[in-house]
């Protein structure tokens, strides 16, 4: 009858294929529907009868077409489930790791910074003692995960025919957060020093 604009009608890891839709008089035994979205339940128990009614009690399946399109991208569903998790429980356990780091790095300073403190040393420099070798440390891990998680990525998106560019601006967004996380928590440990009298850890040590 025409042609009509190129659509998927396979994965997208497959390109648009040419597709000639052919009408015949033969039954291919599908029924299509378009159905509002309320109350579905009902409107497809209604046309089941319908259709037994009309066919002799012939029981018949049915099935909903954007269920059947989203079959064709389970597993990449799944994969994004796991790398949710996953991103999840790796940022909780760093960031129990960064804690625990800082404050062992307070710990072991706690004299230093009592004498830092003596002689006039303020917050910021109170900071910037205990945060150069952990911000030092998360740079170069971000000089590592930076380069393999743009290949993990751009292999994953290459199964795909239609690609979009990864975003450098993103990758910038995500490494800024990560500092920033790791500043605050230095931050708050470096004022927990703070508080600490000068006089009671220099007795005590």
């Amino acid at each position: 009858m025409g042609v009509v604009k190129d659509f998927n009608y396979q994965s997208l890891r497959q390109s648009i294929e040419p597709l000639l839709i052919v009408r015949t008089d033969k039954p291919n035994w599908y029924l299509q529907v378009r159905i509002a979205p309320q109350d579905q339940r009902s409107t497809v128990e209604s046309i089941v009868g319908k259709w037994k009614d009309y066919n002799g009690g012939t029981t018949t399946d049915y099935f909903f077409l954007d269920r059947k399109f989203n079959e064709l991208y389970i597993s990449d569903e799944i994969q994004s489930k796991l790398l949710t998790i996953l991103s999840v429980v790796s940022i909780l356990v760093s960031i129990l790791g960064l804690i625990g780091l800082s404050t062992f790095n307070a710990l072991q300073r706690t004299k230093e910074i009592g004498i830092r403190k003596v002689l006039g040393a303020n917050r910021g420099n109170i900071t910037l003692l205990l945060s150069k070798d952990i911000l030092f440390i998360s740079l170069l891990a971000s000089a590592i995960a930076v380069p393999v998680s743009f290949l993990a990525v751009k292999d994953w998106m290459s199964h795909f025919q239609y690609q979009v560019d990864v975003s450098y601006f993103a990758i910038l967004i995500v490494i800024a957060s990560a500092l920033l996380l790791v500043f605050s928590v230095i931050v708050i440990q470096s004022l927990k020093s703070m508080e600490t009298n000068p006089a009671t850890v220099l007795r005590n040590n």
